[in-house]
Order: structure tokens, then sequence, then C-alpha cells
């Protein structure tokens, strides 16, 4: 049988250019998932830029790797025909199979549409479409904080938490604006974390591969690592059932597509609630232990049977 490829769409392939230049994530951890796609059974290359897809699965050009390397020592190679493409980049190709696929970028994407459709799991959220919106809706929230944030923002940016009457939004800020009940995660989870957190659980064609506890530096309130929280790799075992039966719920209602993203969730005095989807969660560094080699070849796993 035809050995099968995959294409790994990064946005560069430069030292100095992301994601290769964020040397202590990126640098390794795709480089060492493209190893395990190899390890896996497939052929795996990197591929950048839509102006380098011709269509029906053909790159004009790509870069592989036998080890961890530099990356002006990446080989780099002639036309290659892809059977899937994991997307890290923003590939615009729909000819061909796709992780994840573009028919679930507007439900992963979009927290308006997530409220929408996932209302009963999430924390009391409105929409508004002007700042005298934004005002009455924090008014009537309950609780002394609230949460504003823009729909399609990620990595924690345009995410605001604080007091209601001190809260304070960019003159610059575009609108829709979600305004949402302020989750107090002080009190933790028991045995996984001790205060302040979230709980990302990361899911690859409706089969949970894991989680990660995320929490926020000393005195912040954002958990995601680009703003400097932590985050820690935990097996799908010690993910609470409740969390798991929310998960398997939200899966079975999304179109049954190439898949791989992230379900964040919380824990307060409301009992568990999914904050938000990520439609491109992060891969893990191999070399921090057998936890994340094991994900990272389920997940490679994945990738190989979609081929």
């Amino acid at each position: 049988m035809k050995t099968k490829t995959i294409a790994f769409f990064v946005r560069n392939v430069a030292t100095d250019k992301y994601p290769f230049s964020v040397r202590d994530l990126y640098f390794y951890s795709y480089q060492e998932y493209l190893l395990a796609m190899k390890r896996a059974g497939a052929q795996a290359f990197f591929v950048t830029g839509n102006d380098s897809y011709v269509g029906n699965g053909n790159f004009s050009k790509a870069w592989t790797i036998d080890q961890v390397s530099q990356v002006n020592d990446f080989i780099l190679t002639g036309p290659i025909h892809a059977d899937v493409v994991f997307d890290k980049g923003g590939f615009e190709g729909t000819d061909i199979k796709v992780v994840t696929d573009h028919r679930l970028h507007p439900i992963l994407n979009d927290k308006v549409l997530t409220y929408q459709k996932f209302e009963r799991y999430q924390p009391k959220s409105v929409t508004c479409h002007s700042i005298e919106e934004v005002s009455q809706a924090i008014n009537a929230m309950t609780g002394e904080m609230v949460v504003v944030k823009n729909p399609y923002g990620s990595g924690g940016s345009q995410v605001y938490i604080d007091l209601k009457e001190k809260i304070q939004i960019p003159v610059n800020e575009t609108f829709p604006l979600i305004v949402q009940e302020f989750i107090d995660m002080s009190g933790g989870i028991e045995g996984l974390a001790a205060g302040i957190h979230d709980l990302r659980v990361l899911v690859a064609g409706g089969t949970v591969l894991g989680a990660t506890i995320r929490e926020p530096a000393k005195g912040k309130l954002h958990a995601n690592v680009s703003l400097g929280g932590s985050e820690k790799l935990i097996h799908k075992t010690a993910i609470p059932q409740e969390v798991l039966d929310i998960v398997q719920d939200v899966d079975s209602q999304l179109e049954s597509l190439p898949r791989y993203y992230a379900i964040d969730f919380a824990k307060g005095k409301q009992g568990w609630l999914m904050v938000e989807l990520n439609n491109k969660p992060g891969l893990f560094r191999e070399s921090t232990g057998e936890l994340a080699r094991s994900f990272m070849s389920g997940l490679a796993d994945y990738l190989v049977s979609l081929a």
C-alpha cells in the first residue's frame, strides 16, 4: 500500500519568522510533531504559503527533516502530493482533507455562534452592538466582576476582566462584544489546580486525547500561556466525568468532519461551565515527558488514519 503523505501547513519556514522564531515552544513542538507523523507511518512535510498550493493535494515545494534541526538545515524538496493537510498557518484550499475542516471554523471561531448553540453549558452572556448596550449588560450581570470579550479574539487578547465599575474597553475595540458572567475559579479543581485555572480538553475526531490545566501568573486572571500563564498536560483519565459528558455532547453536535480542537472549561460556584471552543490548540514538546509523547503519538495516528 502506498505510503500516505501529510502536509503540515505553517505560516513561514524561516529562522526569523513565526512560528520557528519562537524557539522555546513552536521551534521544537512543530518539528517533534512532524517526526511523530513519520513514526506513525506517513511521509510528512512542512509547507507554507497558499501560493505554493496548486490544487488536488499538490504543493510546489516542501521541507522535511529526519531529526530536530536548525531551520536552515530543513531539507527542501520539489513538488509533493499530500493526502491530508494539518493546518496551523491559514491554509485556504478546499479540495483536500484539512484538519481542522474549514466548515467547522465558524462554530469554533465565533463565540457568539458558540453561545447560541451551547448556551446551556456556558456562563450567562449578552451580545452587544454598542457601548451603551455593553454598559447596560454589565450593570445587569450578577456579582462584582464581569468579563467583556471580542467574539473573534484569541490567545487571551481582547478579553477584559475587572470589577464592573472599573472595567475599561479600548476606544478602538470593535463590535459586537460579548458581556459575560464572571466565573470565580479561585476554589480550584480538587486534585488538579489549587486556585484560578482553566481546563482545556483536547479533541481529535471525536476522541479525547488529553487535557491541560492552565493557571495565570500570580496576581493575574488570564490563564493563557501567551500572557504569562503556565500549562500542565494531564492524562485523559484525570478529566472529571462531568466535563467528559459535556465534551461528548458538544462534539456530537458538530459535523463529523476532520477536526482537532479544544474546549475550555472553568469550575466556579456554578459548577463546570464551558468557556469557549478553540480552533487551533497548541502542540507539546515530546521531550518534556512520556505524557507529551503519548499525546503527540495519538494525534499523529489520527492524522495518518485520515490519510
